[in-house]
């Protein structure tokens, strides 16, 4: 009977949020509407870009958590930094995802080698992430590659088309078909955490830290930075739901903050990075200081 009351629950919750990023998509549409040419060339990509970014670093960040600590955020274990500095070096949007899952898998690898704690993971990762950022920042100079340097490229309107956002959107699908596919692996390893994972099942665990990484290289190659947005919203939903619906709800939760975050960019002519770690920000401290604590 609690089983079927959960599940009701469930399906209540994630239609209501089906409902309210029905409506956050309508509004976002019509704010400031010009035309139907501007629309069509940037508008409509930009609010599937922004769908799209939430929803993968989301569910990137919720598997992490799910394999490793509830302080884990792809940002912060070195995904997007990998894949930085790969695509810096080569310009390949094969290289990039490849550093997403090389560097994400690095950082979780050494953090099970040394035993490290939740902080001490966390705190690694970032230092991790924060080495390669520089050494980005050091070959984007040498090499002139200011656009990627300043963040420009990965928020081109140009490169913001239907027809590129084909890519991210086809790599965020399939994500989430071998998500289903792999549903009660991701269950056993939420039991395991990082103690048995890579002992016992090395092959699952190397499939969703593949998946967790390609999905932050993504999210990147959407819109750029989305720090904090993933760790607070898979911490929301690991808290309140089973770790085979978390994934989903938690890209809900992010696509439904993404786009109103946006809404009121649009309004009032700000930067939507800057909101974002406003209010994601502010979200991981109160985690912090009442649920992480004692971590």
């Amino acid at each position: 009977m609690a089983g079927g009351k959960s599940e009701s629950l469930n399906f209540k919750l994630v239609a209501i949020l089906i409902f309210l990023l029905i409506v956050l998509s309508a509004v976002h549409l019509s704010t400031n509407f010009v035309d139907w040419e501007v629309f069509k060339l940037f508008r409509l990509p930009r609010l599937l870009s922004l769908i799209v970014a939430a929803s993968s670093v989301a569910i990137s960040t919720t598997i992490l958590q799910i394999m490793t600590t509830p302080v884990a955020d792809s940002y912060a274990f070195g995904a997007p930094a990998g894949a930085l500095l790969l695509f810096a070096l080569t310009h390949s949007k094969f290289a990039l995802f490849l550093g997403g899952v090389v560097f994400i898998t690095l950082v979780v690898w050494i953090a099970h080698k040394f035993s490290l704690s939740p902080m001490q993971t966390l705190v690694f990762g970032m230092v991790v992430s924060s080495v390669l950022y520089s050494v980005t920042s050091i070959w984007c100079i040498l090499t002139g590659q200011h656009s990627i340097l300043a963040g420009i490229y990965f928020t081109n309107p140009e490169k913001l088309s239907l027809v590129e956002l084909a890519l991210p959107v086809g790599v965020l699908l399939i994500s989430i078909a071998s998500l289903l596919i792999f549903s009660r692996d991701l269950a056993l390893l939420a039991f395991k955490r990082m103690g048995l994972s890579f002992l016992s099942t090395r092959k699952i665990t190397f499939i969703f830290l593949a998946i967790s990484g390609i999905l932050a290289a993504n999210s990147l190659y959407t819109i750029g930075s989305a720090m904090f947005i993933g760790l607070v919203v898979a911490n929301y939903a690991l808290s309140r739901f089973k770790p085979q619906v978390a994934p989903y709800i938690a890209a809900l939760v992010a696509a439904n903050l993404m786009l109103a975050s946006d809404i009121v960019c649009i309004k009032f002519h700000i930067e939507i990075t800057s909101l974002l770690s406003i209010i994601s920000g502010g979200w991981f401290i109160w985690l912090m200081l009442t649920k992480l604590r004692y971590m």
